[in-house]
């Protein structure tokens, strides 16, 4: 998740023992045996005080619980190329974060199943979407501890000046950019690469199809209503007025708040940067419908705490993940609003976070409830590959959509007969 190289200033909060006196019962370790050590992965955050705040984690973890030990590894750089090798290796990792469970992990047994966590009660208080993304074939192996998403940050009195409104629908949305556009500031931000990440990721969700059926046995993209929304997203493509050639890439707020664009899509992590610069002349969409059987989308993402099914100390890995993301609302709160703005994946930390209830960050968290998508795992690199070659080819080269699109469906089709 590129927003990790997105460095932020938040001042570190200060904890007392108490964060780890309420709701943790005997974890396996804490008997009369020895002292066991627990290596727990992250891929290093950039937000300041990140680092500080899961060490801190692990030492009140081990005043409450004195036989067990947490060594927090945080990782730089190519997380995923150094945790597929540890993976692989006679000593992984015990924990570890993760964007999200694989089929290709589960396959390699690299994942221990944490079904046994989940009580209908535990189940209850996390969004039905974070249970559905940690699970593959009915079993849960993982606990999201972190939501991570973008939203369409405007300038009101921008868009005020323009005589546009904040565009609800993708036709809206090329109206609002190109009356924006002057010779000072574009319309819109997507990324240097004009769109071929965010706008080709919501495009299937605001038409109103999928990615994969809900069987996850066929492909759901090839619709009429789709080809409409690449050819509107060809016309925002090439309308002049989005940014290119930015310092600064989506998931930073730079281009936006140097009044490069008029309109960016970046993270709700940005908000205090953006808040900062223009105090309450911003608002939030999420990525607008497409088409009239369409809704607005958001890109459901995050990181989730792994335990590993080679680990030697399985047990007292899940009862340490327990311990910080499913009882401890002081640890998840501080997590996700401490250091940034994300929204925590317990439903009732989302209504006590205080940054969370109002303006901006309020919307945000109530689209993703409302609008959260994302794609599943047995959407594979192979299928991402060939689904991004048939938009390149038709936003960006005006290829034919149906001639595209039936390539780029015969390998999903493929691909799919394999698992």
């Amino acid at each position: 998740m590129k927003r990790r190289d997105f460095l932020r200033v938040s001042s570190f909060t200060v904890f007392s023992g108490m964060l780890f006196l309420s709701g943790c019962g005997e974890a396996a370790g804490d008997g009369g045996g020895d002292t066991i050590t627990l290596n727990h992965w992250y891929s290093a955050a950039g937000e300041a005080g990140t680092k500080e705040a899961v060490l801190h984690y692990a030492a009140e973890y081990t005043k409450a619980h004195p036989k067990v030990k947490i060594n927090v590894v945080w990782i730089p750089g190519d997380y995923s190329t150094k945790l597929s090798a540890a993976l692989l290796s006679q000593n992984p990792p015990d924990i570890f974060e993760l964007g999200a469970p694989t089929i290709d992990g589960v396959k390699a047994g690299q994942y221990a199943q944490l079904d046994d966590l989940y009580t209908p009660e535990v189940k209850a208080s996390f969004h039905p979407e974070d249970i559905t993304y940690n699970s593959i074939e009915g079993h849960i192996y993982g606990v999201k501890d972190l939501e991570d998403f973008t939203v369409l940050y405007y300038r009101k009195s921008l868009l005020q000046k323009a005589g546009v409104q904040p565009p609800t629908t993708l036709d809206e949305l090329i109206t609002a950019s190109k009356a924006l556009t002057t010779s000072k500031m574009k319309g819109l931000y997507l990324g240097n690469d004009l769109g071929n990440f965010q706008m080709a990721l919501m495009l299937p969700w605001s038409a109103g199809a999928a990615y994969l059926t809900e069987d996850n046995k066929d492909v759901a993209f090839q619709t009429p209503e789709f080809v409409q929304a690449l050819l509107k997203a060809r016309t925002l493509y090439h309308s002049g007025s989005l940014l290119n050639g930015a310092p600064t890439e989506w998931y930073d707020p730079g281009a936006f708040i140097n009044e490069l664009c008029a309109m960016e899509f970046t993270g709700l992590w940005a908000y205090p940067a953006i808040k900062k610069a223009f105090g309450d002349d911003v608002d939030v969409l999420p990525w607008p419908a497409s088409s009239r059987n369409g809704k607005p989308a958001i890109w459901w993402a995050g990181w989730s705490q792994i335990v590993s099914a080679k680990g030697k100390h399985i047990e007292a890995s899940k009862a340490y993940v327990k311990s910080l993301w499913i009882e401890n609302d002081a640890v998840q709160k501080d997590w996700n609003t401490a250091y940034g703005f994300h929204v925590p994946p317990r439903l009732k930390i989302v209504q006590e976070a205080d940054v969370l209830r109002s303006g901006p960050p309020a919307k945000a968290a109530n689209y993703l409830a409302t609008y959260g998508k994302f794609q599943g795992p047995y959407w594979n690199g192979a299928m991402g590959n060939a689904y991004t070659n048939a938009y390149t080819n038709i936003v960006q080269k005006n290829a034919d959509p149906t001639t595209e699109l039936a390539r780029a469906v015969d390998i999903v089709k493929k691909e799919l007969s394999k698992e």
